[in-house]
């Protein structure tokens, strides 16, 4: 399954968000992420055993600072690639 994150972007936001999934003893796959205009997108590939699991798990990333928004996304998707010269420092 896969899970989008969108969040404000901040200093250690992608540690406080990996953390919030594996406390719940769900496995991350894979990960990406992108930054856009102080705006952050995380993609995570992640196994669920239940969706109770699930529910807790969203749960925490809500109470994450700076989260926004968290989709359940059934299709995989590939978050596409920024532009030459964006990045998160600018």
């Amino acid at each position: 399954m896969q899970l989008l994150v969108r969040s404000h972007d901040r200093k250690y936001l992608l540690s406080d968000i990996s953390k919030a999934i594996s406390d719940t003893g769900i496995d991350i796959r894979g990960a990406s992420t992108r930054t856009v205009d102080h705006m952050a997108e995380q993609s995570f590939l992640i196994d669920v055993k239940n969706i109770e699991q699930l529910q807790t798990t969203m749960e925490n990333l809500r109470k994450v600072g700076g989260v926004t928004e968290i989709e359940r996304v059934d299709e995989p998707q590939v978050l596409p690639a920024l532009p030459p010269g964006d990045s998160a420092d600018e």
